[in-house]
């Protein structure tokens, strides 16, 4: 395979399935949510509100507090059983 030095690079692959993303990226993930979390019935506004919450509060403590990770997973936990919950009382 000859490669064409003119050509231009490949674009970055995108993060792996469960690889780290930055405070950015997964911010807009939280974001996205609670946006999507205000048009759906309760509890749903109420828990993405909270992960938005708790996001914000100990996004900066992931890398060195296990006390901020775990606040951030209880609230992601949270919501995902009040995710399910919803799909499932779906007729």
């Amino acid at each position: 395979m000859i490669l064409d030095p003119c050509a231009p690079p490949p674009p970055p692959a995108p993060p792996a399935r469960g690889r780290a993303r930055g405070p950015r990226a997964t911010a807009a993930y939280v974001v996205t949510l609670n946006d999507l979390g205000e048009l759906l019935p309760e509890p749903m506004p109420a828990n993405t509100r909270h992960l938005k919450q708790v996001w914000g509060d100990h996004w900066e403590g992931i890398g060195s507090l296990q006390s901020d990770v775990d606040r951030i997973d209880t609230a992601i936990d949270e919501l995902r059983g009040s995710t399910l919950q919803l799909i499932r009382a779906i007729d």
